[in-house]
């Protein structure tokens, strides 16, 4: 990857980061499933993929949440197992988080943007009467480290509620996967869709080589405590065991 394309992919994620952070008090978003899980009330597996019926998933709606694919590229369910990207150094699938079946958009090979079959691994997932919490598994087989895929949240009302132009990856020349969650922190701006989309253009050494596994979201209204808010909560705590105590010796005495 050369340094105009790296600097290139920073100056974009910054740009979205400063975009997200007006509307920071609206939406919280977590790279740790623990964290998200008690943040969002831990909602459990609502899509997995692992039906056998799952192939062509293009425009389907599963368990309430629409799927749709960029640049008219079809979404497709297949074994994890049996993902690669054929002649660029060593093959690594990418990693099924539950059961063996994943969503990767394009098919099982993951051939470059560029070339006759290309694909682009972005997808957007839509719920019609929003959520208040959305998290899943990035999937990603990348050669040189780095993947060029961004992602935007947005509420009900289309409003952006986050959005980043550059998700890390932690591995180089091989595959895994990250966890991305969000969680709505009032009823207002719940979530009402959550786009992944490709940056990459490079043909060289395949970066955007990615699926999607494990949709957890909860429904209903949002609500999820800020930080700062937490903070007040186990400060009001403390100052409400502290007054109890002073009653209990007073009583005692």
């Amino acid at each position: 990857m050369s340094k105009f394309r790296i600097l290139s992919a920073a100056v974009a994620a910054l740009t979205m980061t400063v975009t997200a952070s007006a509307s920071h008090a609206a939406l919280l978003v977590f790279d740790n499933l623990g964290d998200f899980n008690t943040a969002a009330g831990s909602p459990g597996i609502a899509v997995d993929f692992d039906s056998p019926a799952l192939n062509d998933v293009t425009g389907a709606t599963l368990n309430g949440v629409t799927l749709t694919g960029e640049s008219g590229n079809t979404l497709n369910v297949v074994d994890a197992a049996s993902t690669s990207t054929p002649g660029y150094g060593p093959e690594f699938s990418l990693p099924a988080t539950s059961g063996g079946r994943i969503l990767s958009p394009g098919g099982a090979v993951l051939t470059l943007e560029n070339g006759a079959t290309a694909q682009r691994d972005g997808v957007t997932f839509t719920f019609a009467s929003g959520v208040s919490a959305f998290g899943l598994d990035v999937l990603f087989q990348s050669l040189d480290g780095f993947s060029l895929v961004g992602y935007e949240v947005r509420a009900l009302n289309g409003d952006v509620l986050a959005s980043n132009g550059f998700i890390g990856i932690p591995a180089q020349n091989g595959g895994g996967s990250v966890f991305l969650g969000f969680a709505a922190t009032d009823a207002t701006p719940l979530i009402g869709s959550v786009q992944f989309f490709d940056n990459d253009d490079n043909d060289v050494n395949p970066d955007s080589n990615l699926g999607y596994d494990t949709l957890r979201f909860a429904t209903g209204a949002g609500g999820v405590p800020e930080p700062a808010s937490w903070a007040l909560m186990i400060t009001g705590f403390g100052f409400a065991g502290a007054a109890l105590r002073r009653r209990t010796r007073t009583a005692l005495a």
